[in-house]
């Protein structure tokens, strides 16, 4: 068992976070890395929406950080986040964790980052989809959606 202090301040005992997956690496395996990897006093931006949610069990783990997240549904806010922390913290390594459909709304902001060699470790989850705009429409009120609409949400397809 480890020691950390809780939000407050307090010390608190957390246990061992979970072992470094072996074989193929899925959502739940990528989380663990990153999270199992990442420095104390980092900042994660993460904007994987649909594939990053087991990086947030896998976190609790981890030494003390700064964890910026998506306001609302927004696509594409990740990068541009990144930035401007690398900016405003340049003795904190940042890792940008978008996914796939979320990186491609912000692809300047990566420009930016290497014109201006900012510290900024990013790593693209892959589904190959804007899985989150596919979960959002049952939200919104959408049942059933046709071949076309399907296709749009698709990023495993280009034409």
């Amino acid at each position: 068992m480890a020691i950390a202090a809780d939000s407050h301040g307090s010390p608190g005992w957390i246990s061992e976070p979970p072992a470094t997956p072996k074989g193929g690496l899925d959502a739940q395996g990528v989380s663990t890395v990153i999270a199992r990897l990442q420095p104390e006093d980092c900042i994660v931006m993460d904007e994987v929406l649909a594939v990053g949610v087991p990086y947030f069990d896998a976190s609790k783990y981890s030494p003390r950080f700064t964890h910026l997240m998506l306001t609302g549904g927004a696509i594409g806010q990740g990068p541009g986040a990144a930035t401007d922390a690398t900016i405003a913290c340049p003795n904190r390594k940042v890792i940008n964790f978008p996914s796939d459909g979320c990186g491609a709304y912000s692809v300047q902001a990566l420009w930016t980052q290497a014109r201006e060699n900012l510290d900024v470790v990013t790593i693209i989850g892959s589904n190959r989809s804007y899985q989150i705009l596919g979960l959002e429409l049952p939200r919104a009120g959408v049942t059933q959606t046709g071949p076309v609409a399907r296709s749009l949400l698709s990023l495993d397809h280009p034409f």
